[in-house]
């Protein structure tokens, strides 16, 4: 039979990477640097009068509002505390507004308070007169949270807690395994590679350093197909020739210095950004998903889905609204469409903790038997405890 494994950040814990209050952590109180190629690095910069310039200043004061703003908001909500992702969210809002990107009376109050909050700073850059404007530094707070989860979710770290996924990869019972991620780390590839397990994710078409993607391409016939929903930092925007025309093309490349990542003709391809292409964030994703690589993700996403009477999923935290919504409607499509999930406890962490409204529909779906806790974590998770259904 066809099987989706539906992961999520979880998965990645054993590894060592950091938890979602860590990364908060980092984002609000660690030593960061802005770079001259607009990127943002770990550590203070070697220059003091660089260091007493840098927009982290502006940013980091803006970003501890943002978090007492949220903390004061969720403390009556389900989730109690704001989370990076929320960050992202508000100064996205913000940024919107200030340029004008989206009209939304809604949130006029909310910028107006942080306005007046953003003056008492004063932020100002040596060299200039002008007091930076509020928007600018919405941008970059955007910028300056990529960056930081870039840099944290990068490891060489083995792949540790997720053997199940070889197991089910390896089963015989299993006719093509769809694994669909949230995940922006890439643990997955490397331990798919590791252990030698062919897979297809789009990116087949090689020139030099890079692998581009190419939809048409990516359902190359291979038992394992891998889909990140939320992007990935190894994707970049790349500057790609044909026939002496310049396009942009999304890429990705091994080589650790993503601005100079060269063709088969030993040409140093340009990079438009630096900064990975990811979606972090919460409900401003809903946007993005209508357009460019992450409608694709979605669409290929839903296809998929029609292809599976079996979802086991793990490490997903039930908080992106229109995942949801599919999986919902999945499950609700077939009286054969059955969702495993892997949580030591479901009913604490995901039914009374989940923004997706799943507390009103979990009983429910586990009294018909179309959810199934299986109440253990993904590192303890044996395929002996999903062959009943498999067999099914």
């Amino acid at each position: 039979m066809n099987v989706l494994l539906f992961l999520g950040s979880g998965i990645s814990l054993q590894t060592g990477l950091p938890k979602s209050n860590e990364i908060l952590e980092q984002l609000l109180y660690g030593e960061w640097h802005g770079h001259t190629d607009e990127l943002y690095y770990k550590g203070l910069h070697h220059n003091e009068v660089f260091r007493q310039d840098d927009w982290v200043l502006a940013i980091q004061p803006m970003l501890i509002w943002l978090r007492e703003h949220g903390d004061c908001y969720f403390k009556d909500k389900f989730q109690k505390e704001t989370t990076y992702e929320d960050l992202y969210f508000m100064a996205k809002q913000i940024e919107d507004e200030c340029y004008g990107e989206v009209y939304n009376p809604a949130v006029s109050l909310f910028v107006l308070e942080m306005q007046r909050k953003f003056e008492k700073l004063g932020f100002k850059r040596i060299g200039h007169d002008e007091v930076v404007k509020m928007g600018q530094i919405a941008r970059r707070s955007c910028h300056f949270i990529e960056c930081v989860l870039w840099h944290l979710l990068s490891t060489d770290k083995p792949p540790t807690g997720i053997s199940f996924l070889l197991e089910i990869a390896q089963n015989d019972q299993v006719e093509h395994l769809d694994i669909v991620t949230t995940n922006h780390d890439l643990l997955i590839e490397r331990f798919l590679e590791s252990n030698r397990i062919p897979y297809t994710d789009g990116f087949v078409d090689e020139d030099g350093d890079i692998k581009y993607y190419d939809r048409f391409q990516r359902d190359v016939r291979h038992r394992v197909s891998l889909l990140k929903l939320h992007g990935s930092i190894d994707w970049y925007l790349f500057e790609r020739n044909v026939d002496q025309v310049s396009y942009a093309c999304l890429g990705k490349t091994p080589n650790q210095d993503v601005w100079h990542a060269r063709d088969a003709l030993n040409q140093i391809v340009h990079n438009y950004r630096g900064r990975p292409v990811f979606l972090p964030g919460t409900y401003n994703k809903f946007v993005n998903y209508n357009y460019g690589i992450y409608f694709d993700m979605q669409s290929i996403f839903r296809e998929r889905l029609d292809f599976n009477n079996l979802i086991i999923m793990s490490g997903y935290g039930w908080n992106d609204k229109l995942i949801n919504h599919r999986i919902i409607e999945w499950l609700r499509s077939s009286d054969l469409n059955r969702l495993l999930i892997f949580h030591a406890y479901p009913e604490n962490e995901l039914r009374d903790r989940s923004r997706s409204g799943l507390y009103l529909l979990y009983d429910d779906l586990v009294s018909d038997e179309k959810l199934v806790p299986i109440r253990k974590w993904f590192q303890d998770a044996k395929i002996s405890d999903v062959i009943p259904y498999l067999a099914e």
